[in-house]
């Protein structure tokens, strides 16, 4: 993360305290379903983030994701670059 994409130009101590999360690469299968592919995304801090889609597109599947509640069957949720898995266990 640099300081221009959190806007906070020319002040590295406000970038390296904000907190962002996110996911890299992450699918999740239930038995043959395919429910979630692929997915890509970060959340900067002080933004506000929406998921939208039709219904059975993954939606809640990736908050219960992002919440811990499930794992993902590839791939990472990420806060602050470390697998949530592994930042819990701080």
């Amino acid at each position: 993360m640099t300081a221009s994409s959190t806007g906070h130009e020319g002040d590295p101590a406000a970038t390296a305290t904000q907190e962002w999360w996110g996911a890299e690469d992450v699918c999740v299968r239930y038995g043959e379903k395919l429910a979630v592919d692929d997915l890509d995304f970060v959340v900067q801090p002080g933004t506000v983030t929406g998921f939208l889609g039709p219904n059975g597109a993954g939606k809640s599947t990736t908050m219960r994701m992002i919440a811990g509640l499930d794992e993902p069957t590839a791939g990472r949720v990420l806060v602050n670059g470390t697998d949530y898995r592994a930042a819990s266990d701080r």
